[in-house]
């Protein structure tokens, strides 16, 4: 990928299906992502499992390797600190021997720090539908929301996705400038 700034734009030179392209963009956001810091610490010596999204766990977070067990960012499942939090309670009572809990990972709360901001949980619509679920879908401008209005950050929707017999949430996903702390 190149990057070239032209005008108040930028042109992006970018390779799709072994063919160059030039774009012309008013703003581009690079994300790469967070890899796991596994290679050179060890791992390899004491035989634990690694694969391109860091250290491989069971739903217990237990690793191939018997009594040691990797919780969050390491083990690629899903990199929030809350995530790690339900991992780690999982882990401990695993280890106290204790009955524990697998996390259900699509209905783990996620967001991504952008402008404007987006949290979801949940089922995509597409998914939903895809699964054959019977579901209802409900799109709420945010500019008729009170805290939005007060904060002049009115740009945004909150998306929701219920199954028509249960009435049970299955995404919602915030969309909202004015995020700051409301998006969960």
């Amino acid at each position: 990928m190149e990057l070239i700034p032209s005008g108040s734009g930028v042109k992006v030179t970018v390779e799709k299906d072994g063919a160059q392209q030039m774009l012309d963009c008013d703003q581009v956001l690079v994300a790469i992502g967070i890899q796991p810091n596994v290679e050179d610490i060890g791992l390899e010596t004491v035989g634990i499992a690694t694969d391109r999204t860091g250290i491989v766990v069971d739903e217990k977070m237990a690793t191939n390797v018997a009594g040691i067990y990797a919780i969050g960012d390491v083990n690629g499942k899903m990199p929030l600190a809350h995530v790690a939090s339900a991992q780690a309670a999982i882990a401990v009572e695993t280890i106290a021997g204790l009955e524990t809990q697998s996390l259900d990972y699509v209905y783990m709360p996620r967001a991504t720090y952008c402008m404007p901001q987006i949290a979801s949980f949940g089922l995509t619509e597409a998914d939903a539908r895809a699964q054959g679920k019977d579901i209802n879908v409900g799109v709420f401008n945010v500019q008729a929301n009170g805290k939005a209005l007060a904060m002049g950050e009115g740009s945004g929707l909150i998306k929701l996705v219920v199954d028509r017999q249960i009435r049970r949430t299955f995404r919602r996903p915030y969309d909202w400038t004015g995020g700051n702390g409301t998006a969960g």
